[in-house]
């Protein structure tokens, strides 16, 4: 089991580059032959937030236990050095900061202008194109009990 989340992050932090590669360089390849532009590309990368823990990482062992390894370091070694600083960008994962302190505002003192706050906080991560479904669906959630609990007063 070590093994296959040693491979998902492995997985996880290579996805991450090429996103921000993708999206610092629209249209060039990444790999030869694999552009930013490919469909099916955009597609796997779009969803591996969503797939991820659903696959068996172990199946690359399948090829000799090193080579994925070596070949998903060599690629994710590259990507860095290609993007220099940008690398290290870390986006805001799950539900931002500030949506955080407007629900802390609003849990410590419910008025209605800490309401409207938290709403229009959680309106702006929802534009967020990177969400999975799951941050999408936790953040529709949190709304829908805001608004209830608006309109219940």
């Amino acid at each position: 089991m070590m093994e296959n989340d040693k491979m998902k992050e492995k997985f996880g932090e290579l996805v991450r580059l090429i996103k921000i590669y993708a999206e610092k360089h629209p249209g060039e390849e990444i790999l030869p032959g694999l552009d930013t532009n490919n469909p099916m590309f955009k597609m796997l990368i779009s969803n591996f937030e969503n797939i991820k823990d659903r696959v068996d990482f172990r199946i690359m062992g399948m090829m000799g236990e090193q080579m994925p390894n070596d070949i998903i370091d060599d690629i994710i070694a590259d990507l860095r050095g290609r993007l220099g600083t940008d690398a290290d960008i870390v986006k805001t994962n799950n539900i931002t900061k500030e949506i955080e302190e407007k629900e802390k505002d609003y849990n410590e003192l419910p008025t209605a202008q800490n309401h409207e706050a938290l709403l229009e906080a959680i309106d702006r991560q929802l534009k967020n194109k990177e969400l999975s479904m799951k941050e999408i669906d936790d953040l529709l959630d949190k709304r829908m009990q805001i608004q209830n609990i608006i309109s219940s007063k």
